[in-house]
């Protein structure tokens, strides 16, 4: 466990810079495909030793920093996969596993508001933002593989819009785990809700202005 534990954190602080670098650098070309890559690898591992080791905590005991951590490693899980995918295939080719993806969101968001709702007096009111953004993103993958002939918005497009989004929520959640776990903080809820507002304030920032390219 402590093996795990380590493997976990180094992983985290990778992310961190990764994630970061990937933030700042143009957004195409081979280096941002490769460090994309690695991102992709690192978080997954990173969602993987969360998931198991508050899992194992859980089963010792239904504390607050387990069910934290658990929730987290579920939204991150979530972006980086459904992320990953839109970015690498940029169309529908691969509906199978764009449906799947809707499913797998689906029960990770009614997952997430039921911890929100079940433990509100602990973390109920962290993993809420978690849930509902987990919610809202999984609604615009079904339309998107599920219902396109709904005409969505700028279909064409979703690909960008949807690879952006996921990936910075994925590390909004890992900024948020770091503060949380290394920041001393007096007014906790700050750390755990202000990395989800900024990082949410970005991304409608960024893919507005997305659109008002498109639409010109």
């Amino acid at each position: 466990m402590n093996i795990l534990k380590a493997i976990h954190i180094l992983g985290g602080s990778l992310l961190l810079l990764l994630g970061l670098v990937q933030l700042i650098l143009p957004k195409h070309g081979k280096v941002h495909r490769a460090l994309g890559q690695w991102y992709v690898a690192i978080m997954m591992m990173v969602c993987m030793t969360a998931l198991y080791i508050s899992a194992q905590s859980m089963l010792k005991g239904l504390t607050t920093g387990a069910i934290f951590l658990f929730s987290i490693g579920l939204f991150s899980l979530y972006g980086v996969l459904s992320g990953y995918l839109l970015g690498k295939f940029k169309t529908r080719r691969q509906l199978f596993l764009g449906r799947a993806m809707v499913l797998l969101g689906a029960m990770i968001g009614a997952m997430l508001l039921t911890i929100a709702f079940r433990f509100w007096s602990s973390v109920g009111l962290i993993c809420l933002p978690f849930g509902i953004l987990q919610v809202l993103g999984t609604r615009q993958d079904w339309q998107y593989y599920w219902r396109r002939h709904k005409a969505m918005p700028h279909a064409n497009q979703y690909w960008v819009f949807g690879h952006s989004g996921r990936m910075i929520g994925s590390y909004i959640a890992c900024v948020t785990a770091f503060l949380v776990n290394v920041v001393s903080c007096p007014y906790p809820i700050v750390l755990w809700l202000g990395p989800t507002v900024v990082g949410t304030i970005c991304i409608i920032y960024f893919q507005r202005q997305l659109r008002k390219t498109w639409s010109q």
